[in-house]
Protein backbone atom coordinates (compact mmCIF):
# COMPACT_ATOMS: atom_id res chain seq x y z
CA UNK A 1 0.00 0.00 0.00
CA UNK A 2 1.30 3.33 -0.88
CA UNK A 3 2.02 5.56 2.15
CA UNK A 4 3.23 9.40 2.91
CA UNK A 5 6.44 10.35 3.28
CA UNK A 6 5.90 10.60 7.32
CA UNK A 7 5.28 6.93 7.16
CA UNK A 8 7.53 5.12 9.70
CA UNK A 9 9.61 1.89 8.71
CA UNK A 10 11.43 0.01 11.14
CA UNK A 11 13.51 -2.61 10.92
CA UNK A 12 13.90 -4.85 13.71
CA UNK A 13 15.91 -8.19 14.11
CA UNK A 14 13.54 -10.46 15.92
CA UNK A 15 16.04 -13.74 14.95
CA UNK A 16 19.91 -14.11 13.92
CA UNK A 17 20.48 -12.65 10.47
CA UNK A 18 16.63 -12.56 10.05
CA UNK A 19 15.01 -8.72 9.57
CA UNK A 20 11.55 -7.95 9.78
CA UNK A 21 10.06 -5.00 8.22
CA UNK A 22 7.13 -3.08 10.22
CA UNK A 23 5.11 -0.50 8.45
CA UNK A 24 3.30 2.08 11.43
CA UNK A 25 0.74 4.00 10.27
CA UNK A 26 0.94 6.16 13.31
CA UNK A 27 1.42 9.99 13.23
CA UNK A 28 0.84 9.54 9.18
CA UNK A 29 -1.49 10.50 6.18
CA UNK A 30 -2.14 7.79 4.74
CA UNK A 31 -3.64 8.11 0.43
CA UNK A 32 -6.27 5.82 0.69
CA UNK A 33 -7.03 3.98 3.97
CA UNK A 34 -6.56 0.18 4.21
CA UNK A 35 -8.61 -2.33 2.59
CA UNK A 36 -9.58 -4.11 5.90
CA UNK A 37 -10.09 -0.98 8.02
CA UNK A 38 -11.88 1.79 5.97
CA UNK A 39 -12.46 4.29 9.08
CA UNK A 40 -12.01 7.96 8.89
CA UNK A 41 -10.11 10.47 11.15
CA UNK A 42 -12.24 11.12 13.27
CA UNK A 43 -13.30 7.43 13.40
CA UNK A 44 -10.11 5.98 14.69
CA UNK A 45 -8.99 9.67 16.87
CA UNK A 46 -12.13 8.00 19.37
CA UNK A 47 -10.29 4.97 19.85
CA UNK A 48 -6.77 3.56 21.39
CA UNK A 49 -5.23 1.63 18.81
CA UNK A 50 -5.56 -1.46 16.87
CA UNK A 51 -4.69 -3.28 13.91
CA UNK A 52 -2.86 -6.89 12.42
CA UNK A 53 -0.47 -8.90 12.76
CA UNK A 54 0.53 -11.41 9.76
CA UNK A 55 3.40 -13.39 9.03
CA UNK A 56 6.51 -12.63 6.73
CA UNK A 57 4.40 -12.92 3.57
CA UNK A 58 1.68 -10.75 5.08
CA UNK A 59 -0.55 -13.47 5.81
CA UNK A 60 -2.96 -13.09 9.04
CA UNK A 61 -2.18 -14.69 12.23
CA UNK A 62 -4.92 -15.85 14.53
CA UNK A 63 -4.94 -16.21 18.09
CA UNK A 64 -1.53 -14.19 18.26
CA UNK A 65 -1.27 -12.40 22.02
CA UNK A 66 -0.43 -8.46 21.93
CA UNK A 67 0.44 -6.58 24.61
CA UNK A 68 0.62 -3.09 25.00
CA UNK A 69 2.79 -1.38 27.92
CA UNK A 70 2.85 1.81 29.10
CA UNK A 71 5.92 3.93 29.14
CA UNK A 72 7.29 6.18 31.63
CA UNK A 73 5.33 8.81 29.90
CA UNK A 74 1.43 7.25 31.21
CA UNK A 75 0.60 5.51 34.24
CA UNK A 76 -1.79 3.40 32.39
CA UNK A 77 -1.34 -0.62 33.30
CA UNK A 78 -0.57 -3.61 31.00
CA UNK A 79 -3.39 -4.49 28.47
CA UNK A 80 -2.99 -7.94 26.69
CA UNK A 81 -5.70 -8.69 23.77
CA UNK A 82 -5.76 -11.74 20.66
CA UNK A 83 -6.18 -11.63 17.11
CA UNK A 84 -9.57 -12.42 15.32
CA UNK A 85 -9.45 -15.17 12.81
CA UNK A 86 -8.44 -12.47 10.64
CA UNK A 87 -5.41 -11.10 12.64
CA UNK A 88 -7.15 -8.10 13.61
CA UNK A 89 -7.35 -6.95 17.39
CA UNK A 90 -7.87 -3.86 19.16
CA UNK A 91 -7.30 -1.77 22.31
CA UNK A 92 -10.30 0.41 22.32
CA UNK A 93 -9.99 1.84 25.41
CA UNK A 94 -6.27 2.71 25.60
CA UNK A 95 -5.61 6.07 27.45
CA UNK A 96 -3.85 8.43 25.28
CA UNK A 97 -0.33 8.59 25.56
CA UNK A 98 2.35 6.92 24.32
CA UNK A 99 2.64 2.95 24.67
CA UNK A 100 4.51 0.33 23.24
CA UNK A 101 3.68 -2.68 21.49
CA UNK A 102 4.37 -6.14 21.62
CA UNK A 103 2.85 -9.21 19.73
CA UNK A 104 3.66 -12.84 19.70
CA UNK A 105 2.57 -16.17 18.00
CA UNK A 106 2.80 -19.71 18.63
CA UNK A 107 6.43 -20.84 16.39
CA UNK A 108 6.85 -17.51 15.44
CA UNK A 109 8.59 -15.65 17.89
CA UNK A 110 7.92 -11.77 19.05
CA UNK A 111 7.91 -8.08 17.70
CA UNK A 112 7.93 -4.74 19.60
CA UNK A 113 7.20 -1.51 18.63
CA UNK A 114 8.11 0.89 20.65
CA UNK A 115 6.56 4.74 21.15
CA UNK A 116 3.44 4.20 19.56
CA UNK A 117 1.12 7.38 20.43
CA UNK A 118 -2.09 6.57 21.44
CA UNK A 119 -4.62 7.09 19.52
CA UNK A 120 -3.08 5.93 16.66
CA UNK A 121 -4.27 4.53 13.03
CA UNK A 122 -3.81 0.93 12.86
CA UNK A 123 -0.60 -0.55 12.96
CA UNK A 124 0.87 -3.51 10.97
CA UNK A 125 2.97 -6.41 13.29
CA UNK A 126 4.75 -8.27 11.33
CA UNK A 127 6.10 -11.57 12.46
CA UNK A 128 9.09 -13.68 11.04
CA UNK A 129 8.45 -17.03 9.57
CA UNK A 130 5.26 -17.94 7.74
CA UNK A 131 2.03 -19.67 8.61
CA UNK A 132 1.28 -22.98 8.37
CA UNK A 133 -1.83 -25.32 7.94
CA UNK A 134 -2.74 -28.69 9.41
CA UNK A 135 -5.49 -30.82 7.90
CA UNK A 136 -6.92 -34.13 7.49
CA UNK A 137 -9.65 -36.21 7.16
CA UNK A 138 -11.70 -38.20 9.37
CA UNK A 139 -12.67 -41.93 8.79
CA UNK A 140 -15.29 -44.05 10.10
CA UNK A 141 -14.22 -47.92 10.74
CA UNK A 142 -15.02 -48.90 7.59
CA UNK A 143 -13.02 -45.88 5.77
CA UNK A 144 -15.82 -43.95 4.80
CA UNK A 145 -15.50 -40.42 5.32
CA UNK A 146 -16.69 -38.91 8.28
CA UNK A 147 -18.82 -35.78 8.34
CA UNK A 148 -19.69 -33.11 11.37
CA UNK A 149 -17.46 -35.09 13.39
CA UNK A 150 -15.77 -32.81 15.97
CA UNK A 151 -11.59 -32.02 15.44
CA UNK A 152 -9.23 -30.61 18.44
CA UNK A 153 -6.10 -28.99 17.69
CA UNK A 154 -3.93 -28.30 20.54
CA UNK A 155 -0.10 -27.75 21.40
CA UNK A 156 1.61 -26.24 24.38
CA UNK A 157 1.88 -22.73 22.10
CA UNK A 158 -1.34 -22.41 21.81
CA UNK A 159 -3.12 -19.79 24.00
CA UNK A 160 -6.22 -22.00 23.54
CA UNK A 161 -6.92 -25.32 22.06
CA UNK A 162 -8.80 -24.86 18.77
CA UNK A 163 -11.61 -26.68 17.21
CA UNK A 164 -13.21 -27.20 13.59
CA UNK A 165 -16.06 -29.81 12.27
CA UNK A 166 -15.28 -32.31 8.78
CA UNK A 167 -17.29 -31.17 6.14
CA UNK A 168 -19.16 -34.12 3.75
CA UNK A 169 -15.78 -35.42 2.77
CA UNK A 170 -14.64 -35.65 6.12
CA UNK A 171 -12.14 -32.62 5.64
CA UNK A 172 -10.99 -30.34 7.80
CA UNK A 173 -8.11 -27.67 7.98
CA UNK A 174 -6.26 -25.61 10.80
CA UNK A 175 -4.76 -21.98 9.19
CA UNK A 176 -2.42 -19.56 10.97
CA UNK A 177 -0.21 -22.27 12.51
CA UNK A 178 3.69 -21.47 13.23
CA UNK A 179 6.41 -24.27 14.46
CA UNK A 180 6.02 -26.46 16.97
CA UNK A 181 4.34 -29.47 17.83
CA UNK A 182 0.98 -30.49 17.90
CA UNK A 183 -2.30 -33.17 18.91
CA UNK A 184 -5.33 -33.54 17.19
CA UNK A 185 -8.02 -35.50 18.67
CA UNK A 186 -11.76 -36.19 16.50
CA UNK A 187 -14.74 -37.13 18.37
CA UNK A 188 -18.40 -38.03 16.92
CA UNK A 189 -21.25 -39.26 19.53
CA UNK A 190 -19.73 -42.15 21.21
CA UNK A 191 -17.27 -42.53 18.82
CA UNK A 192 -13.46 -41.67 19.10
CA UNK A 193 -9.91 -41.60 17.25
CA UNK A 194 -6.70 -42.01 18.75
CA UNK A 195 -4.76 -38.20 19.03
CA UNK A 196 -2.46 -37.92 16.18
CA UNK A 197 0.58 -35.92 16.35
CA UNK A 198 1.94 -33.27 14.00
CA UNK A 199 5.30 -31.17 13.99
CA UNK A 200 5.92 -28.48 11.76
CA UNK A 201 9.26 -27.17 11.80
CA UNK A 202 10.45 -24.54 9.09
CA UNK A 203 12.70 -26.83 7.35
CA UNK A 204 9.55 -29.13 6.35
CA UNK A 205 7.66 -28.69 2.92
CA UNK A 206 4.45 -30.61 2.32
CA UNK A 207 2.77 -31.75 5.75
CA UNK A 208 0.91 -34.82 4.80
CA UNK A 209 -3.28 -34.73 5.85
CA UNK A 210 -3.78 -36.96 9.26
CA UNK A 211 -5.81 -39.36 9.12
CA UNK A 212 -8.65 -39.89 12.20
CA UNK A 213 -9.69 -42.98 12.53
CA UNK A 214 -13.21 -43.02 15.01
CA UNK A 215 -14.13 -45.95 16.89
CA UNK A 216 -15.94 -47.21 20.07
CA UNK A 217 -14.48 -44.95 22.54
CA UNK A 218 -15.43 -45.31 26.42
CA UNK A 219 -16.33 -42.25 29.31
CA UNK A 220 -15.55 -41.06 32.74
CA UNK A 221 -17.86 -40.37 34.60
CA UNK A 222 -18.30 -39.52 38.68
CA UNK A 223 -19.22 -36.82 40.86
CA UNK A 224 -16.96 -34.31 42.31
CA UNK A 225 -17.64 -33.65 45.95
CA UNK A 226 -16.43 -31.26 48.79
CA UNK A 227 -14.79 -32.54 51.98
CA UNK A 228 -18.83 -33.05 53.67
CA UNK A 229 -19.44 -35.32 51.01
CA UNK A 230 -21.87 -33.10 49.23
CA UNK A 231 -21.29 -32.27 45.47
CA UNK A 232 -19.54 -29.12 44.38
CA UNK A 233 -20.87 -27.34 41.38
CA UNK A 234 -18.85 -25.82 38.78
CA UNK A 235 -15.63 -27.71 39.45
CA UNK A 236 -13.07 -27.75 36.46
CA UNK A 237 -12.73 -31.95 35.50
CA UNK A 238 -9.95 -32.98 33.29
CA UNK A 239 -8.84 -36.09 31.79
CA UNK A 240 -5.14 -36.02 31.00
CA UNK A 241 -3.73 -39.35 29.18
CA UNK A 242 -1.10 -40.96 30.04
CA UNK A 243 0.93 -40.58 26.94
CA UNK A 244 0.61 -36.66 27.87
CA UNK A 245 -0.67 -35.49 24.49
CA UNK A 246 -1.73 -31.64 24.44
CA UNK A 247 -5.45 -32.32 23.99
CA UNK A 248 -6.99 -32.81 27.35
CA UNK A 249 -10.62 -33.46 27.36
CA UNK A 250 -12.55 -30.79 29.82
CA UNK A 251 -15.63 -30.31 31.56
CA UNK A 252 -17.31 -28.75 34.68
CA UNK A 253 -19.54 -30.47 37.78
CA UNK A 254 -23.07 -30.36 37.45
CA UNK A 255 -25.01 -28.73 40.24
CA UNK A 256 -24.79 -31.39 42.04
CA UNK A 257 -21.17 -32.73 41.23
CA UNK A 258 -21.92 -35.01 38.73
CA UNK A 259 -19.61 -35.03 35.45
CA UNK A 260 -19.23 -36.92 32.10
CA UNK A 261 -15.70 -37.02 29.82
CA UNK A 262 -16.05 -38.77 26.97
CA UNK A 263 -15.73 -40.12 23.76
CA UNK A 264 -12.17 -41.05 24.71
CA UNK A 265 -9.81 -43.40 23.11
CA UNK A 266 -9.31 -46.72 25.05
CA UNK A 267 -6.42 -46.06 27.36
CA UNK A 268 -4.92 -44.66 30.49
CA UNK A 269 -5.49 -41.34 31.96
CA UNK A 270 -5.60 -39.22 35.19
CA UNK A 271 -8.46 -36.91 36.44
CA UNK A 272 -7.65 -33.71 37.71
CA UNK A 273 -10.42 -31.53 39.09
CA UNK A 274 -9.84 -27.66 39.99
CA UNK A 275 -12.37 -25.47 41.86
CA UNK A 276 -11.69 -22.06 43.51
CA UNK A 277 -11.06 -22.64 47.70
CA UNK A 278 -10.38 -26.53 47.10
CA UNK A 279 -7.68 -28.60 46.11
CA UNK A 280 -7.94 -31.87 44.71
CA UNK A 281 -7.07 -34.92 47.58
CA UNK A 282 -6.10 -37.23 45.52
CA UNK A 283 -5.84 -37.75 41.22
CA UNK A 284 -7.06 -41.01 40.71
CA UNK A 285 -5.88 -43.03 37.17
CA UNK A 286 -8.33 -44.67 34.80
CA UNK A 287 -7.82 -47.73 32.54
CA UNK A 288 -10.45 -46.95 29.75
CA UNK A 289 -11.77 -49.41 27.31
CA UNK A 290 -13.62 -49.59 24.26
CA UNK A 291 -17.35 -49.29 24.92
CA UNK A 292 -17.27 -48.89 29.05
CA UNK A 293 -17.72 -46.52 31.35
CA UNK A 294 -15.42 -45.91 34.35
CA UNK A 295 -17.34 -44.35 37.37
CA UNK A 296 -14.80 -42.58 39.82
CA UNK A 297 -15.84 -39.73 42.51
CA UNK A 298 -13.68 -37.02 42.96
CA UNK A 299 -12.34 -35.69 46.77
CA UNK A 300 -11.84 -31.39 46.49
CA UNK A 301 -11.21 -30.22 50.06
CA UNK A 302 -10.78 -26.55 51.64
CA UNK A 303 -8.07 -25.32 51.16
CA UNK A 304 -5.98 -23.79 54.58
CA UNK A 305 -3.76 -20.47 54.53
CA UNK A 306 -0.63 -19.60 56.71
CA UNK A 307 0.35 -16.33 58.29
CA UNK A 308 3.43 -14.76 59.56
CA UNK A 309 5.79 -12.53 60.09
CA UNK A 310 9.31 -12.55 59.22
CA UNK A 311 11.98 -10.71 62.11
CA UNK A 312 15.43 -10.27 63.31
CA UNK A 313 16.70 -11.20 66.20
CA UNK A 314 15.69 -7.89 67.56
CA UNK A 315 12.69 -7.84 66.60
CA UNK A 316 12.70 -5.35 63.35
CA UNK A 317 10.82 -6.32 60.47
CA UNK A 318 12.21 -8.01 57.59
CA UNK A 319 10.90 -6.99 54.23
CA UNK A 320 11.25 -9.26 51.40
CA UNK A 321 11.89 -12.20 52.18
CA UNK A 322 11.15 -15.01 50.34
CA UNK A 323 8.28 -17.54 52.38
CA UNK A 324 7.71 -21.24 50.03
CA UNK A 325 5.32 -23.86 51.98
CA UNK A 326 5.78 -27.12 50.74
CA UNK A 327 3.46 -29.88 51.11
CA UNK A 328 5.16 -33.10 53.16
CA UNK A 329 4.21 -36.64 53.43
CA UNK A 330 6.20 -36.70 56.78
CA UNK A 331 8.23 -34.65 58.66
CA UNK A 332 9.29 -33.60 62.16
CA UNK A 333 7.92 -30.79 64.07
CA UNK A 334 10.65 -28.57 64.77
CA UNK A 335 12.53 -25.37 64.03
CA UNK A 336 15.34 -25.50 62.05
CA UNK A 337 18.16 -23.48 60.43
CA UNK A 338 19.67 -24.76 57.76
CA UNK A 339 22.45 -22.78 56.01
CA UNK A 340 22.90 -23.48 51.80
CA UNK A 341 20.62 -23.81 49.38
CA UNK A 342 16.64 -23.87 49.11
CA UNK A 343 14.22 -24.92 46.31
CA UNK A 344 12.21 -22.14 44.76
CA UNK A 345 8.44 -22.71 44.61
CA UNK A 346 8.99 -23.71 40.84
CA UNK A 347 11.89 -26.55 41.66
CA UNK A 348 9.29 -27.78 44.49
CA UNK A 349 6.19 -27.95 42.47
CA UNK A 350 7.47 -29.57 39.65
CA UNK A 351 6.07 -29.78 36.15
CA UNK A 352 2.29 -29.97 35.83
CA UNK A 353 1.74 -28.74 39.35
CA UNK A 354 -1.01 -25.91 37.98
CA UNK A 355 -3.77 -27.91 38.07
CA UNK A 356 -4.62 -28.71 41.81
CA UNK A 357 -2.30 -31.84 41.98
CA UNK A 358 -1.78 -32.76 45.20
CA UNK A 359 1.26 -31.88 46.26
CA UNK A 360 2.39 -28.35 45.15
CA UNK A 361 3.82 -25.21 46.86
CA UNK A 362 3.09 -22.14 47.33
CA UNK A 363 5.99 -18.92 47.74
CA UNK A 364 5.26 -15.08 48.68
CA UNK A 365 7.66 -12.63 49.67
CA UNK A 366 7.15 -10.23 53.36
CA UNK A 367 5.70 -6.90 53.07
CA UNK A 368 6.50 -3.77 54.18
CA UNK A 369 5.16 -4.58 57.75
CA UNK A 370 7.30 -8.17 57.49
CA UNK A 371 3.83 -10.21 57.39
CA UNK A 372 3.65 -13.15 54.76
CA UNK A 373 0.21 -14.72 53.49
CA UNK A 374 0.26 -18.09 51.70
CA UNK A 375 -2.75 -19.44 50.88
CA UNK A 376 -4.82 -22.40 48.68
CA UNK A 377 -2.40 -24.77 50.53
CA UNK A 378 -3.28 -28.40 50.48
CA UNK A 379 -3.93 -29.68 54.01
CA UNK A 380 -1.96 -31.75 55.64
CA UNK A 381 1.93 -31.14 57.10
CA UNK A 382 3.49 -28.58 55.05
CA UNK A 383 7.03 -27.14 55.60
CA UNK A 384 8.11 -23.66 55.32
CA UNK A 385 11.31 -21.71 54.52
CA UNK A 386 12.14 -18.34 54.24
CA UNK A 387 15.28 -16.93 52.69
CA UNK A 388 16.90 -14.00 51.71
CA UNK A 389 20.50 -13.40 49.78
CA UNK A 390 21.53 -11.59 52.95
CA UNK A 391 20.31 -13.77 55.99
CA UNK A 392 20.40 -17.55 57.05
CA UNK A 393 17.92 -19.75 55.28
CA UNK A 394 15.07 -20.43 57.90
CA UNK A 395 13.27 -24.15 57.68
CA UNK A 396 10.36 -24.51 60.12
CA UNK A 397 9.14 -28.24 59.51
CA UNK A 398 5.74 -29.77 59.66
CA UNK A 399 3.31 -27.61 60.06
CA UNK A 400 -0.36 -29.28 60.25
CA UNK A 401 -3.16 -27.69 58.20
CA UNK A 402 -7.01 -29.13 58.72
CA UNK A 403 -9.12 -28.51 55.65
CA UNK A 404 -10.06 -24.18 55.71
CA UNK A 405 -7.72 -23.70 58.92
CA UNK A 406 -6.24 -20.35 58.59
CA UNK A 407 -3.59 -20.75 60.95
CA UNK A 408 -0.86 -18.26 62.09
CA UNK A 409 2.66 -19.04 62.80
CA UNK A 410 3.32 -15.35 64.46
CA UNK A 411 6.88 -14.21 64.19
CA UNK A 412 9.65 -16.22 62.25
CA UNK A 413 12.85 -15.13 63.74
CA UNK A 414 15.63 -14.72 60.94
CA UNK A 415 19.20 -14.50 61.84
CA UNK A 416 21.56 -12.75 59.71
CA UNK A 417 24.14 -14.93 60.14
CA UNK A 418 27.91 -15.00 59.89
CA UNK A 419 30.33 -14.51 56.70
CA UNK A 420 33.27 -16.85 56.09
CA UNK A 421 35.23 -16.18 53.09
CA UNK A 422 38.58 -15.95 51.30
CA UNK A 423 41.01 -17.64 48.63
CA UNK A 424 42.19 -21.32 47.51
CA UNK A 425 45.61 -21.07 46.23
CA UNK A 426 47.94 -23.97 45.08
CA UNK A 427 51.89 -24.57 46.08
CA UNK A 428 52.30 -21.85 43.98
CA UNK A 429 50.36 -19.42 44.94
CA UNK A 430 48.15 -19.28 42.20
CA UNK A 431 44.19 -19.00 42.41
CA UNK A 432 42.24 -22.32 42.44
CA UNK A 433 39.08 -22.72 40.39
CA UNK A 434 36.69 -25.11 41.77
CA UNK A 435 38.13 -26.41 44.96
CA UNK A 436 35.42 -27.64 47.78
CA UNK A 437 35.33 -25.72 50.22
CA UNK A 438 33.56 -26.57 53.55
CA UNK A 439 32.73 -24.94 57.19
CA UNK A 440 32.46 -27.61 59.17
CA UNK A 441 30.88 -26.46 62.92
CA UNK A 442 32.01 -27.90 66.14
CA UNK A 443 30.16 -28.41 68.53
CA UNK A 444 30.07 -30.27 72.26
CA UNK A 445 28.26 -33.36 71.42
CA UNK A 446 30.96 -33.72 67.81
CA UNK A 447 30.24 -31.55 64.50
CA UNK A 448 27.40 -30.76 62.99
CA UNK A 449 26.79 -30.74 59.44
CA UNK A 450 28.79 -28.52 57.06
CA UNK A 451 28.27 -25.63 54.78
CA UNK A 452 29.66 -26.54 51.23
CA UNK A 453 30.49 -24.36 48.15
CA UNK A 454 33.16 -24.07 45.58
CA UNK A 455 36.20 -21.40 44.93
CA UNK A 456 35.69 -19.42 41.77
CA UNK A 457 38.08 -18.26 38.75
CA UNK A 458 39.80 -16.50 41.17
CA UNK A 459 39.92 -18.71 43.95
CA UNK A 460 37.81 -16.80 45.88
CA UNK A 461 34.58 -18.01 48.09
CA UNK A 462 32.12 -16.97 51.16
CA UNK A 463 29.76 -18.94 53.17
CA UNK A 464 27.16 -17.70 55.58
CA UNK A 465 26.52 -19.84 58.20
CA UNK A 466 25.05 -19.63 61.91
CA UNK A 467 27.29 -18.29 64.67
CA UNK A 468 29.47 -20.24 66.36
CA UNK A 469 32.93 -21.49 66.19
CA UNK A 470 34.32 -23.41 62.77
CA UNK A 471 37.15 -25.23 61.05
CA UNK A 472 38.02 -24.17 56.80
CA UNK A 473 39.08 -26.81 54.59
CA UNK A 474 39.18 -26.84 50.87
CA UNK A 475 39.82 -29.79 48.75
CA UNK A 476 40.24 -31.19 44.51
CA UNK A 477 40.26 -34.80 43.76
CA UNK A 478 44.48 -35.95 43.56
CA UNK A 479 44.18 -35.89 47.08
CA UNK A 480 45.10 -32.08 47.49
CA UNK A 481 43.95 -30.74 51.16
CA UNK A 482 43.93 -27.74 53.17
CA UNK A 483 42.61 -26.39 56.42
CA UNK A 484 42.69 -23.33 58.66
CA UNK A 485 42.85 -22.92 62.17
CA UNK A 486 39.87 -22.77 64.54
CA UNK A 487 37.56 -19.62 63.76
CA UNK A 488 34.94 -18.08 66.18
CA UNK A 489 31.96 -15.87 64.33
CA UNK A 490 28.98 -14.23 66.17
CA UNK A 491 25.89 -13.15 64.48
CA UNK A 492 26.27 -10.56 62.03
CA UNK A 493 30.07 -10.57 61.33
CA UNK A 494 32.55 -11.19 58.82
CA UNK A 495 35.34 -12.92 59.55
CA UNK A 496 38.83 -11.87 58.60
CA UNK A 497 39.53 -13.62 54.81
CA UNK A 498 41.08 -16.83 54.98
CA UNK A 499 43.70 -17.86 52.69
CA UNK A 500 43.50 -21.85 52.27
CA UNK A 501 46.97 -23.36 49.98
CA UNK A 502 46.43 -26.08 48.85
CA UNK A 503 48.94 -29.42 49.60
CA UNK A 504 49.61 -32.97 48.96
CA UNK A 505 48.56 -35.13 51.65
CA UNK A 506 50.69 -37.04 53.73
CA UNK A 507 48.84 -40.70 51.91
CA UNK A 508 49.71 -39.09 48.28
CA UNK A 509 53.15 -38.09 48.92
CA UNK A 510 53.74 -41.62 50.09
CA UNK A 511 52.44 -43.23 46.97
Amino acid sequence: MPLASKSKVVLARVLPGVLVVLTAWSGCKQRRPPADAPRSDAAWASKGVDGRVTDSRGRALADARVFAFPTRNNAGAVAETRTDGDGHFSFATLPAGVWNLLAEAPGFGTFQLDGVAVPSRPVLLRLAGEERSLGGVVVGEGGAPEADARIVLAGAGLGSPREAVSDGNGAFLFHGLGSGHYTLRATKASRAAAPAVQIIEEALGFIPPARLALAPGGAITGRARDDSGRGLAGAEIVAVAMQMDDAEVRTTSSAEGAFSLGALPPGRYQVLARHPGHVLARAPHVVLRAGAAARIDLSLVKTAALRGRAVDPGGAVLVGMAVTAISLVAADDDLLVLPGYLPTAAEAAGPGASLSRPGRARSTVTGPDGRFVLTDLPPGRCRVDVSAPDRLPLRRQAVPLAPGEDRQLGDLTIHAGAQLGGRVLDQDGKPVEGARVEAQAFARSGTRPGVVTQSDATGAFSLRVPAGEYGLSASLPGEWRAASSPIRVQDGESAPPHELRLARTERARAR
